[in-house]
Order: structure tokens, then C-alpha cells, then sequence
């Protein structure tokens, strides 16, 4: 059930919202180019966008009381078949030629722990799973179940509660005399990323409120003002977008996102855009497992080249991902998943 008649209306408009999947693609393709090294630390920011939607649209999702059933296994079905078969399929490469391994082992050990999301440490000291893509996965599973227990608690206060244990962690974990991994691993700022895309739901929900029903006028310049901040933010995180040494990522790049997420939200929320681009999308997670494979085959291939043709052969590489990507999401993300929630 909808707290009131405004917050339903809410999520009727956010089914339209095409913004969240531009969103999700400028998130795969700002990781592209970090990871190919053709733009120094531009990029980084990347996943930022992609935990930013995940928390978002998990509270549009679970508007219903009922959401909450089957809620674990629509997720895995989202997730866990194309992020296995890639995971299977580059152990099979590592376990062939082990010097095309990136921070990863061919341990049958490591493989399972890959599989079920368990975190570890491999013996080259990388707490990264085979499939290196993966560690926001670990990530992005450990806000699934806790916003499932939230939800087993209170459906109504369900992002309260998950942002309450995501926050406790962190502060179990600066308390506690001892590191333990499992918690310090977990207690990483980048999960409280997940909660802010909670939050950014409700900071735009509670300006559009107000701007339609109380003040329209007063608060007229917020649409006006939104786009600009969001094209200025984006400007200062193309040269100033990497990491900071000592500052918490939630912080850096983190808060310069959530205002541009935001910022990006307010402004086009209502806009539809051509399907292509929607599509794009629509095919992000695919484009971010498999442009793992593309862009370092990119780096094997075209890092000693001069800048014209290592730009051009980064286009080749975009062209690449993209064909590979759009195949996956069709064959796997669409019809395969079909296939499993029709059984399951």
C-alpha cells in the first residue's frame, strides 16, 4: 500500500522515468573508459552510479506489501545467470593460460566462494573474485539481504532500517579491537553508496512534492537550476573524478554524484527519450560484465600504440563490448531469465 496519495502518483511517474536507465548506461561506459586507461582516473566514479539506482529503485520496486515475496529469488534470476556463465567462462581461460589472470587464481576454492558471493583473499593478497568485475556484486547481494530483513521487519520503515544496519556495521567495525574480515570487508563505505540511492528517492520525491502541490512558484528556479549544476558537476568530475587517498569513497567521489544524480533526476524525470537509447540501458549490466573481458584485451593489445590509433582502436573496443553486450543481454538477461521466472 502507498503512505498517501501523492507518493502513489510518485511511483506511477516512475515507471516512465527513461533517465534511470541513461543513468545506468553512462555507469557502464564511464567504467569502460577507467578500466581501458585511455583517460587517467576519469571514470572511476562509475559504479557510484550504478549503487546510486540500485538503492533507488529497490524502494520504487517494493511499493507493495506484498514485494517482498519472491523478492530474493527476482533478484538472483536478475544477476546470477549471466554473472556465472562469465565467471565459468573465464576460470576455463585462467585455467588454460594462467598469465591472462587479473588478480585472479584458478582455484576451485576461489570459484565456489566467486559464485556464492563469499569474499576472500587469494594468495596474491587480491580480495577480488574471479571475475574481478564481480566485487560490487559482493556488494550489491549484501544490500539485497539487508533490505530483505529490513522489509522481514517493518515493510513501512524499510529504508530506515537498512540505512540503521548498513550504519551500524561501519561503527561495529571502527569499535571493534580486532579486524574481523568478514565485517571489515562489508563495513566498506561503498555499501553505504546503496543507502544513498535511498535517500536520493526521497530527496526527489520531497522536492517534487512541494513544487507541484504547495509552492510552485517559490521553487520554480530548482528546475531551472538542475541542469546546469548536474552539466557542472560532471565537468568538475572529468579531470577531478579519481580517488582521494583517505577519504571514504561514500564521501568522494560519492557526494558529488548523489548531487548529480539528483540534479539529473529533478530535471529529466518526466522526459522519454528514443528506445536506442533506453536499450543502451536497458543492456548496462551486461556491457559492465563483459566489458571486463573487451578492455583488457584493449590494454593486451593497444597499450604501447601512439594516441591516434589507440583512440581509434578504444571506438573499436566500444563497437566490440557493444555488439557482445547486446547479444548477452538479448540471449541471457531477456530470454533465459524469461525462461527462469516462468519455471521458478
Amino acid at each position: 500500500m502507498c503512505g498517501s496519495k501523492s507518493l502513489c502518483r510518485e511511483y506511477i511517474e516512475l515507471k516512465r522515468i527513461d533517465i534511470i536507465q541513461l543513468l545506468r548506461f553512462l555507469g557502464a561506459f564511464c567504467v569502460i573508459v577507467y578500466h581501458s586507461e585511455i583517460a587517467g582516473e576519469f571514470g572511476y566514479f562509475g559504479v557510484e552510479l550504478f549503487s546510486f539506482v540500485s538503492g533507488y529503485i529497490m524502494i520504487y520496486s517494493t511499493r507493495s506489501e506484498q514485494s517482498d515475496k519472491g523478492f530474493l529469488l527476482k533478484r538472483g534470476i536478475r544477476i546470477l545467470p549471466l554473472y556465472w556463465l562469465l565467471t565459468l567462462f573465464y576460470y576455463g581461460i585462467i585455467c588454460v593460460r594462467p598469465g591472462l589472470s587479473i588478480m585472479s587464481e584458478a582455484k576451485p576454492e576461489y570459484l565456489i566462494k566467486s559464485m556464492l558471493f563469499i569474499p576472500f583473499v587469494n594468495s596474491s593478497g587480491y580480495d577480488t573474485p574471479i571475475l574481478g568485475a564481480g566485487w560490487t556484486l559482493n556488494y550489491e547481494v549484501m544490500f539485497y539481504l539487508l533490505f530483505f530483513l529490513a522489509m522481514k521487519i517493518s515493510h513501512r520503515y524499510r529504508a530506515g532500517i537498512t540505512v540503521g544496519i548498513t550504519v551500524l556495521l561501519m561503527a561495529v567495525n571502527r569499535l571493534l579491537p580486532r579486524e574481523i574480515f568478514f565485517l571489515n570487508y562489508y563495513a566498506n563505505s561503498f555499501l553505504l553508496e546503496f543507502s544513498m540511492g535511498i535517500g536520493a528517492f526521497y530527496v526527489v520525491h520531497f522536492i517534487r512534492s512541494r513544487s507541484n502541490h504547495q509552492m510552485p512558484q517559490k521553487l520554480s528556479w530548482i528546475w531551472r537550476l538542475c541542469p546546469w549544476a548536474a552539466a557542472l558537476l560532471f565537468l568538475w568530475m572529468i579531470p577531478f573524478g579519481g580517488r582521494i587517498e583517505g577519504i571514504p569513497r561514500c564521501l568522494y567521489p560519492g557526494i558529488p554524484m548523489f548531487l548529480f544524480f539528483c540534479a539529473l533526476l529533478l530535471s529529466f524525470s518526466e522526459r522519454t527519450f528514443p528506445k536506442p537509447l533506453v536499450e543502451l540501458g536497458n543492456m548496462s549490466y551486461s556491457i559492465y560484465l563483459i566489458e571486463y573481458f573487451t578492455t583488457a584485451l584493449f590494454k593486451l593489445t593497444a597499450g604501447n600504440l601512439s594516441p591516434v590509433p589507440k583512440i581509434a582502436g578504444f571506438w573499436v573496443m566500444i563497437a566490440v563490448t557493444l555488439v557482445c553486450s547486446y547479444v548477452s543481454y538479448i540471449l541471457v538477461e531477456k530470454k533465459f531469465t524469461a525462461f527462469l521466472r516462468r519455471v521458478l
